[in-house]
């Protein structure tokens, strides 16, 4: 979700200083930890997306620039894992924050073709990442990122609802 939090903050601070960001994140990871990632909703129709990809055999993972304590959590609180198999994100330090190296990471330990995957997201660094690793994507609509944000990064699908991506991953594959 999102791009990786140096990243938003050097934006929103305008600031390239590390220690000013670095004292950003930490700020807002105090919060987040607290009660801001509880503070979410599933999009509807979502979790019957994931239940039926699931039940077609199709392995689902999250890659995400949040952190793995935080993301695992998330995904747990939301009672989707399983059917989602495995969390992969970010380290605290912010390793891995990058979708491209994030899914190159995943693709070694999973022992994946990109062939074989497809990235769903919702903003260009999902698209980005799923695209320097030779993996199919799909942007999504209802996230973050703008309609004119997901069409530069030319996904393979864009979706306006969830049940679209069930509809297109099954004819795909």
């Amino acid at each position: 979700m999102g791009p990786p939090l140096w990243d938003s903050f050097e934006m929103l601070l305008n600031t390239k200083d590390r220690a000013v960001t670095d004292q950003a994140v930490t700020y807002y990871r105090e919060r987040y930890a607290e009660k801001g990632m509880y503070e979410n909703t599933l999009i509807d129709g979502i979790e019957s997306v994931v239940q039926e990809l699931a039940a077609q055999n199709i392995k689902l993972l999250v890659a995400t620039s949040k952190t793995n304590t935080y993301a695992g959590k998330i995904v747990e609180h939301f009672g989707l894992m399983p059917p989602i198999e495995t969390v992969y994100g970010a380290e605290p330090d912010g390793t891995r924050s990058d979708k491209t190296e994030l899914i190159a990471h995943i693709l070694e330990d999973e022992g994946l073709s990109a062939a074989e995957c497809v990235m769903i997201g919702d903003r260009k660094f999902d698209l980005i990442g799923a695209r320097n690793n030779s993996v199919r994507s799909i942007g999504v609509l209802w996230g973050y990122g703008t309609c004119g944000e997901l069409e530069a990064e030319k996904p393979d699908f864009l979706a306006e609802r969830p049940e679209q991506i069930l509809e297109w991953v099954t004819k795909s594959s």
